[in-house]
């Protein structure tokens, strides 16, 4: 089964209503039907976590964020999460981004979010992204602490060793780490290649006396 499926799809596949009512539910086949039932089960989520987030802020808890972006089907999102004590973690969805946005921007997107959750920024001590330009101004716009995610940065810097694009593959053997281009970037990778290691030159072992 795909992921993504719209109202619309839902309502008219065969192997999903079959599914439900093999489980004892009720298939719908208005798309404005499941949008409700869906919408009144976000809801109730929705409330709960704002109980508990409540009860929390009341023993004097504060918290962390973190976000990136995400874009599926052409469209782009962002995902925010809130980090509280003892490893607790509130998602609080996806953030619709419809257009290029200043940091600016992001940011006032994220408080209408937080004000959601009857959160604010003043609740917040620091903030985790990756090391994208537009989350580092956000970071200097914020009066909370701003950390870029190591792991994100070591996943770069994996891949900018491991998989480069074939045409950056130095092919002389008798290359050194000055033959390189000083301006290579980040900017080049290519993650989803997975491309083979070059391999070793004739004369490998004459290089290791």
């Amino acid at each position: 089964m795909q992921e993504s499926l719209t109202f619309n799809q839902i309502a008219k596949d065969d192997f999903i209503k079959e599914s439900m009512c093999d489980r004892g539910f009720n298939s719908h086949n208005s798309p404005e039907t499941i949008k409700k039932k869906v919408m009144e089960l976000y809801d109730i989520a929705k409330e709960d976590v704002i109980a508990e987030i409540k009860r929390s802020l009341q023993d004097g808890e504060r918290y962390s964020l973190t976000f990136d972006e995400y874009t599926g089907n052409n469209k782009r999102f962002m995902c925010l999460n809130v980090h509280g004590q003892l490893g607790k973690r509130w998602n609080l969805g996806l953030i619709r981004v419809w257009r290029s946005q200043t940091a600016e921007t992001l940011k006032k997107l994220i408080e209408l979010r937080l004000r959601d959750f009857q959160l604010s920024w003043e609740h917040i001590v620091a903030v985790t992204t990756d090391g994208a330009s537009i989350m580092v101004k956000l970071g200097r716009l914020l009066d909370c602490e701003h950390v870029i995610c190591l792991s994100q940065t070591l996943h770069l810097v994996v891949g900018d060793v491991f998989y480069r694009k074939e045409k950056e593959i130095v092919e002389d053997d008798t290359a050194t780490s000055t033959d390189i281009d000083e301006n290579d970037t980040l900017s080049d990778l290519d993650l989803d290649g997975q491309l083979p290691l070059p391999s070793l030159p004739d004369n490998a072992d004459q290089l290791n006396e």
